[in-house]
């Protein structure tokens, strides 16, 4: 449950404030996190909508540009226990297929209904796990 929490903490690092899309707001704000990635308002993020908030969170953390994300660049709270787990080629960054990877897992556990779509409940109720 812990790296669920740590998907959707970086969810929240990129959602819209009043100003600008590219504004960061608060940190660890899932309603928001939810709200900036249901692309269409429909109250579900389905999994394009999730893929493509996951792949502009990779960019936004990549500030080097190299493609490849490194320890402290993603600004989340458990930032170790995330490279643990998804770096699987041991290389010490995370690659865009492996950084999708670990999401779609995230994502997997916290669709709780089975629905193959997150809902604000699922992603408030995984964030606080």
């Amino acid at each position: 449950m812990k790296y669920i929490s740590v998907a959707f903490s970086m969810l929240a690092l990129l959602a819209p404030t009043a100003g600008s899309a590219d504004e960061i707001p608060p940190p660890h704000d899932p309603r928001a996190a939810h709200a900036a990635t249901d692309r269409n308002h429909n109250g579900e993020i389905n999994r394009e909508e999730f893929e493509q908030r996951i792949i502009q969170i990779f960019y936004f953390a990549d500030v080097d540009k190299d493609g490849f994300v490194t320890f402290g660049q993603l600004m989340v709270f458990d930032e170790e226990f995330l490279f643990e787990t998804a770096d699987t080629d041991g290389d010490s960054r995370l690659s865009l297929a492996e950084f999708l990877a670990a999401r779609f897992e995230n994502f997997r556990e916290a669709d709780t209904d089975g629905s193959d779509s997150l809902s604000v409940e699922e992603v408030v109720e995984d964030f606080y796990k």
